[in-house]
């Protein structure tokens, strides 16, 4: 299907024809004068080109010269004299009747434009194309004459570029280079090149190269999108999500032109951790009319079955529930995959690249692990069931599975917003763990490395694993000596990563969130925390399937890009996205990497590769707790 960008590219085409080829006669009438009207002047028939096109030599579009200069390099002359006019004619028309025979990627190119709906009549194509006025040239002759002329000499000026195009179409008509297999694939090759554009945009954006892609300010249709998010509950409450997805569509409103032109408008439900509040929230955002509902983390995905009752299309921004993992029509997108991705990562690090790093031997694991509804099942099936996999208690289909028979673990929960974590803490302690990991949100985690240092914990005698949903700067550097050392999880391309040494697409995509995002209203206290950087990617992500699609964008469209990604586009602050090949069960996670970065006292830096561990629950059975 033909996209926008093709009928620029054919705008491109009239337009440089228009502007930069100048015909000439020797009673002074100019075909192509930029002051003229497209088609405004006649064309001498026939005629034979007595130039090299080999190494067609700069031309300038201005008006030729009747004689040519000795010294003149910058122009090409092209005379046609009456006496050969007739057979020059019939040389050429053969080969050139041969030629358009077949179809060129120039015509495959205006095919695929004409026969496609933009949403404008056939006036506005002709518009675009900058052709509406045109007359055709037999109807045109000198100003003020009703007939053609066929007298004089023509003189063609034309640009270096477009006259060694002009050539070698002239000389692949005569079939004098290219058989008839090759120019074939040639016109295959350039058909694919134009379909390509539109991703290239995409890729030059997220690698930092703006190009061709999309800027400036949206002015069209809004696309209203939901946003369900838990805020001002002690139990869970992430304000920093939702504050990163407005400043990123600020910013795609401002600079990227919204959504396919649409400025994208967001619609905030606010919720507490409660199932009831939970369908409530998605009753009011499917009542409001919303294209597209985003999910950022929800304890109990209730909330689906509303939305698809509506059609609308729901992203998951950080995945923590079974219904996350499995519905159908559900798209995680989510750097690192939420639990799926973490916390098989947590224990892949913990009991493999952990004992090159600290030169231990790990056959103890301690898991305190966050004792709500979504921390039941990210505990019970993807930290203990993997754990099992590997002491060979559970089967699975990895390659580590049974590998070190002599591992144990012990799991200890601990509520949410608990004053008091000490008794956790003890029990962690006394297993006498080789490594302990931890997942929670960020407050609870720095309240449960307090209350390890109290007890006489540090880092350097017990290795300790975070995820990154415990990123938090300002509780890292108020540690102190505690905190130093300590591993988090973090993402291919993070966004919370010190830019002094970064490159490529790591570099801008990071660059972009810590510039981009306060310039846009994200408070600097929220900046660097590991949900910030999740709402901003997730937005940026979406943005990105935008440019992928067809006419007009809608949330159904946008869903559709997400469900096809294979893993071939870069993803904004992750990796990238390849939700067409999801393993079941989890069959709507479409990103699982982590890395892992380790605090150093002022900053985190990155340990070793990337992290892709869903292959320990492989084979096995949910186990939701």
């Amino acid at each position: 299907m033909a996209k926008k960008k093709d009928l620029e590219v054919l705008g491109d085409v009239y337009s440089k024809l228009g502007e930069e080829v100048v015909v000439s006669e020797k009673n002074d009438m100019t075909v192509g004068d930029k002051d003229m009207t497209v088609g405004e002047a006649p064309l001498e028939d026939g005629g034979d080109c007595d130039v090299e096109c080999e190494e067609p030599k700069e031309l300038k579009a201005e008006e030729a010269p009747e004689t040519k200069e000795e010294d003149e390099e910058t122009t090409e002359e092209v005379t046609i004299s009456e006496e050969d006019e007739e057979n020059a004619l019939k040389d050429a028309q053969g080969g050139i009747n041969n030629y358009m025979a077949k179809q060129s990627a120039f015509d495959t190119l205006f095919a695929k434009v004409i026969s496609e709906d933009f949403g404008m009549d056939e006036q506005d194509d002709l518009n675009a194309l900058g052709i509406e006025d045109a007359t055709p040239d037999a109807e045109l002759g000198e100003e003020g004459d009703d007939e053609p002329s066929e007298e004089g000499e023509v003189t063609v000026t034309l640009d270096k570029e477009l006259a060694k195009t002009l050539c070698d179409l002239l000389k692949a008509a005569m079939g004098e280079e290219e058989t008839d297999e090759a120019g074939d694939e040639d016109v295959a090759d350039e058909v694919e090149d134009v379909a390509d554009d539109a991703v290239d945009d995409v890729e030059d954006v997220v690698d930092g190269d703006s190009g061709d892609a999309p800027s400036g300010e949206a002015t069209g249709e809004p696309i209203k999108i939901g946003v369900q998010n838990l805020e001002g509950d002690p139990n869970g409450s992430f304000p920093e999500y939702s504050l990163a997805i407005q400043a990123a569509s600020d910013y795609i409103n401002a600079e990227l032109d919204g959504l396919g032109g649409r400025p994208i408008e967001i619609e905030l439900c606010k919720s507490v951790v409660s199932p009831d509040d939970s369908q409530r929230c998605a009753n009011e955002l499917a009542a409001d009319g919303v294209e597209l509902a985003l999910s950022t983390l929800n304890f109990f995905g209730n909330h689906f079955s509303i939305y698809q009752g509506s059609d609308i299309p729901v992203i998951v921004g950080t995945p923590i529930t079974l219904a996350d993992f499995t519905a159908e029509g559900v798209f995680s997108i989510g750097a690192g995959g939420g639990c799926l991705g973490v916390h098989t990562g947590l224990v892949q690090f913990a009991t493999g690249e952990i004992e090159a790093l600290e030169e231990i031997t790990v056959n103890k694991v301690a898991v305190p692990w966050a004792d709500t509804p979504p921390g039941v099942v990210c505990y019970n099936d993807l930290e203990a069931k993997p754990l099992d996999v590997l002491n060979g208690t559970t089967p699975g289909e990895s390659a580590r599975a049974g590998e070190k028979p002599e591992l144990t673990y012990v799991g200890v929960p601990i509520l949410p917003a608990s004053a008091d974590v000490t008794p956790q803490a003890t029990e962690v302690l006394d297993f006498d763990p080789d490594v302990i990991i931890y997942s929670a949100q960020g407050a609870d985690c720095w309240n449960f490395v307090n209350a390890l240092g109290r007890l006489g914990w540090n880092p350097e005698e017990t290795p300790l694993v975070l995820s990154g949903a415990c990123t938090d700067f300002d509780a890292l550097a108020a540690a102190g000596d505690l905190s130093k050392g300590i591993y988090l999880t973090s993402t291919e391309n993070g966004l919370l990563s010190p830019l002094d040494g970064l490159e490529g697409q790591h570099l801008d995509n990071a660059s972009t969130f810590q510039t981009k995002a306060p310039e846009y209203g994200m408070p600097e206290d929220l900046l660097f925390t590991g949900f910030a950087t999740a709402g901003f990617g997730m937005m940026m992500n979406i943005w990105q399937m935008a440019q992928t699609v067809d006419g007009e964008v809608t949330g159904q469209k946008i869903a559709d890009a997400f469900a096809s990604t294979d893993g071939s586009l870069p993803a904004f602050g992750g990796s990238p996205l390849d939700c067409s090949n999801a393993p079941a069960p989890y069959v709507a996670v479409c990103s699982a990497p982590i890395t892992v970065t380790q605090w150093d006292g002022t900053q985190l830096n990155q340990i070793g590769g990337t992290i892709n561990a869903i292959d320990l629950v492989a084979g096995t059975e949910l186990r939701p707790g």
